[in-house]
């Protein structure tokens, strides 16, 4: 039996791997049983490998094998070898921003200095993160720029890593209507120039509704004590109906749209909230997802 083995010691974009002309020429002639090899290989890697009819191994238990009247393969193992430094800092605040223009705009095809000034970020940042997609084969590289081939796995890989926590709620509690509530946040947010969107069951019965609800969030970039003083809100440690959200990094706001007559987050900043609220958060995320952002990106 003839083989090749291509050993990684990290998973790098394997489909631009794969497009190497010297590596395509040497694993044409063992087709048959050319594999990749690496500490991990990711479902979307082993999805490449597969159509490429290369096969592939990893130290964390996955692979696929296919030679003569042989047929190996095993899936579904996680990486044993994942950095939680890689984490930390593809879901930092400031990366979370490149991630938000990426998610927002995924067919646009972006250069590296057009992305660092939509995101506001550095330079060297945008490199990073840039870096750490591909390794997870989510982004495409092209002669024209780089954009996003998966939004799906990006949006769930990030919202098992999103702290929603990190913006500071202050909460109180209001004797008017849901709706009054909202209009009225709104009217003094106009008024005195604060910027705002609202988050959380609002945003989303604007634009998937879904479930009742009682309970209104919002975020404020500004002084939310001033609003409170405005429409009569009283501060409660439990009970409230009324939740003001310090956000803890101005990004939350990119992408946010007015509906009706309030600014709302983006689909994208809401289905990330969603999933940490209580009170059925996580099954009008999955509505959301389902309705709008799985249609706007045409995946199933």
């Amino acid at each position: 039996m003839k083989g090749y083995v291509l050993v990684k010691k990290r998973e790098r974009n394997i489909s631009i791997l794969l497009q190497n002309p010297i590596l395509k020429k040497r694993l044409m002639l063992y087709l048959d049983s050319g594999v990749v090899a690496a500490p991990y290989i990711s479902p979307e890697s082993a999805r490449i490998c597969s159509e490429a009819g290369v096969g592939y191994v990893d130290l964390s238990g996955n692979g696929r094998l296919t030679f003569d009247q042989v047929y190996i393969e095993k899936k579904g193992q996680p990486n044993r070898f994942a950095e939680k430094r890689d984490l930390r800092t593809l879901y930092s605040p400031r990366a979370e921003r490149i991630l938000r223009v990426l998610l927002q705009n995924p067919e646009e095809r972006w250069k590296q200095q057009a992305l660092e000034s939509e995101a506001d970020v550095s330079l060297g940042l945008v490199y990073n993160v840039k870096r750490m997609l591909l390794d997870r084969e989510w982004i495409m590289v092209e002669k024209d720029g780089f954009h996003l081939n998966n939004p799906l796995a990006l949006l769930l890989e990030w919202e098992k890593n999103y702290m929603f926590s990190r913006s500071t709620p202050t909460e109180y509690y209001s004797m008017d209507s849901v709706s009054e509530n909202e209009q009225k946040i709104a009217e003094v947010c106009r008024r005195e120039e604060l910027v705002y969107a609202f988050t959380g069951f609002t945003a989303a019965a604007q634009r998937a509704p879904h479930v009742k609800y009682q309970r209104v969030y919002v975020y404020v970039g500004g002084d939310v004590q001033l609003i409170a003083k405005r429409l009569n809100l009283k501060e409660v440690s439990s009970g409230a109906n009324v939740v003001f959200l310090n956000p803890y990094d101005n990004g939350l706001f990119y992408g946010r749209e007015k509906l009706d007559v309030i600014s709302v987050v983006s689909a994208i900043q809401n289905y990330l909230d969603l999933m940490k609220i209580p009170m059925r958060g996580e099954e009008s995320a999955e509505f959301l997802l389902q309705t709008v952002l799985k249609a706007r990106w045409q995946v199933k």
